[in-house]
């Protein structure tokens, strides 16, 4: 089966297929609202489900995700912070 767009399957056009609505059967209409396309109603039922509504709740988890924030699991945190803050032998 070929992706809708692409040449190949990616981690995109696989998204695109699971957080469809479609899945459940229901329908996600769109509006143009200054020359940018926007959810508007969802119709319930309009397709056959291929999966419950709690089936893909539990495949698309709400998270909160936090753009710019410090990982704590950043590995090379230390070595940049060391590397800035020791004191070099240098004379200027």
């Amino acid at each position: 089966m070929k992706p809708p767009r692409a040449a190949k399957w990616s981690g995109i056009s696989t998204a695109l297929v699971y957080k469809s609505p479609a899945l459940y059967g229901a329908w996600q209409t769109k509006e143009k609202i200054d020359g940018k396309y926007v959810n508007s109603d969802l119709i319930e039922n309009q397709y056959p489900a291929l999966i419950t509504y709690q089936d893909f709740l539990l495949m698309n988890p709400v998270t909160n995700t936090v753009k710019g924030k410090d990982s704590k699991m950043n590995a090379f945190k230390a070595v940049s912070y060391t590397h800035l803050t020791l004191p070099t032998n240098r004379e200027v």
